[in-house]
């Protein structure tokens, strides 16, 4: 697919996801019931016939993954300003919670930029599985290189890749499960 033709597409997809994102969050506070059900109606048929742009065509969604997450932020930060009154949020660069996109996107064999506190607990190796940047200057210049080296993308892509199915396969991971609650019950 031709590159204008797929970054068309990626804007379409982010304005599908972003505005049915919206909806739904204006039918959520509604200050109606009709106009609650009304949006989340809406919402629901702008979500799913997002779902049906972005897995029907036969194209490769999953290699223009990075570049979509941006044009979605974009989208979403724009539909914020504009139908919420809200500006524009940072990056998130503290917090806690599970990283399981991070597992998500190396199992699909995607370079990954984080912070180290996102990527806090997982053991992939820095500047050669993961990419860790804590400031928001070094995070950008990280996306943007991996952006502009795509060898490099790939090296990364594939390392994060071998080191999830190593460790955060799920077979592997019930496997290790067993072995714990087996000498746990042995005790």
């Amino acid at each position: 697919m031709k590159t204008p033709i797929a970054l068309l597409l990626l804007v379409a997809a982010a304005a599908l996801e972003a505005g049915g994102d919206a909806l739904v969050r204006g039918g959520l506070f509604g200050p109606t019931l009709a106009r609650r059900v009304l949006l989340l109606g809406s919402g629901a048929l702008v979500l799913f016939a997002y779902g049906c742009f972005v897995n029907l065509p036969r194209w490769d969604f999953g290699r223009l993954l990075g570049v979509y997450v941006a044009a979605f932020f974009v989208m979403a930060q724009a539909i914020n300003l504009v139908g919420f009154g809200q500006k524009p949020s940072l990056p998130i660069l503290a917090g806690g919670g599970t990283r399981i996109k991070i597992i998500e996107a190396a199992a699909a064999g995607k370079a990954v930029v984080s912070t180290t506190m996102g990527a806090e607990g997982l053991d992939f190796d820095d500047e050669t599985e993961i990419l860790r940047r804590d400031t928001p200057d070094a995070f950008a210049e990280a996306c943007v290189a991996l952006l502009t080296d795509p060898a490099r993308t790939r090296a990364i892509g594939e390392a994060a890749f071998a080191k999830a199915r190593r460790l955060y396969d799920r077979g592997q991971t019930v496997d290790r499960l067993v072995e714990v609650f087996v000498a746990a019950a042995a005790r």
